[in-house]
């Protein structure tokens, strides 16, 4: 009994301070007491946000012009519970809400605008017209270890020979509820920056001598040039770096990915 009262009391000594604290300790309770809840509540809360619950919302709307239809539009997007843990759901819920609604208003105006100037000007031309199409969809590549990482593509069709996509990443700490940068996974003052490039430009060449031709004759120059450090995602083993159509490669290429082991790079693995 001894030994636990011992790290009961150096644990608390050096927690950080709690909402619950000061409550618990204006009432009956004894000191011991009051630490030996702060560790049951941090080892129980590191369990509630170990992961995030999720849950897709999805909305889908066709506009029409003169009983014409001229734009579809179809959003996807998370809805997170962490159970005990409301505030950082709620960050992190307001983002993916807020971003949904800005890419409605987007395709809701400036689309549908483009699609009903481009659908007067097919019929005055007798040219045949082809629906707009807004879509946002989602993709959880980690969820796991307090830590939460998505990517969202946004494809749009406007008429032409394709549509084009473009790809943007959410990465979250499920104990706060706030953002995680790319200069957060490695230790201060460690040029980062310069270790990812290498390995992706040692990934490229490899790919390169094994037939791949998916990239542009100076793919090299390109990957230093459009690197993007919030173009990343975080997966269990790996941290994705990617770039958008037509960075590095062709179109038929589509968004190039390099999955990298965080060992080569030296950055930390997610953990609670």
């Amino acid at each position: 009994m001894s030994k636990l009262r011992v790290f009961y009391q150096s644990f608390c000594k050096h927690a950080p301070k709690h909402t619950f604290l000061p409550a618990l300790q204006k009432q009956p309770f004894t000191q011991l007491q009051v630490c030996a809840y702060y560790v049951l509540w941090e080892v129980i809360g590191m369990q509630y946000v170990y992961e995030a619950k999720l849950v897709t919302r999805e909305f889908k709307k066709e506009f029409t012009y003169e009983n014409e239809p001229v734009l579809q539009v179809s959003i996807q997007y998370p809805e997170v519970a962490l159970f005990g843990n409301k505030a950082a759901a709620d960050n992190i819920n307001r983002f993916y809400k807020n971003n949904a609604k800005a890419y409605f208003t987007y395709a809701s105006t400036k689309l549908l605008s483009d699609a009903i100037s481009n659908y007067e000007y097919a019929r005055q031309n007798k040219f045949p017209f082809h629906m707009y199409d807004a879509v946002m969809k989602y993709t959880v590549t980690l969820n796991a270890n307090c830590y939460l990482s998505t990517y969202i593509d946004q494809y749009e069709y406007t008429g032409g020979a394709h549509g084009n996509t473009v790809r943007t990443s959410q990465n979250f700490s499920l104990k706060s509820g706030r953002g995680v940068l790319l200069p957060q996974l490695f230790p201060p003052g460690v040029s980062y920056r310069k270790m990812i490039l290498s390995q992706i430009i040692k990934m490229a060449d490899q790919n390169v001598r094994e037939g791949q031709n998916i990239y542009f004759d100076n793919y090299k120059e390109l990957i230093i040039k459009n690197f993007n450090p919030k173009s990343f995602n975080l997966n269990p083993d790996t941290v994705s770096f990617y770039y958008q159509q037509y960075e590095i490669g062709p179109y038929v290429s589509g968004i190039i990915t390099f999955d990298i082991p965080y060992e080569a790079i030296g950055a930390k693995r997610p953990r609670c």
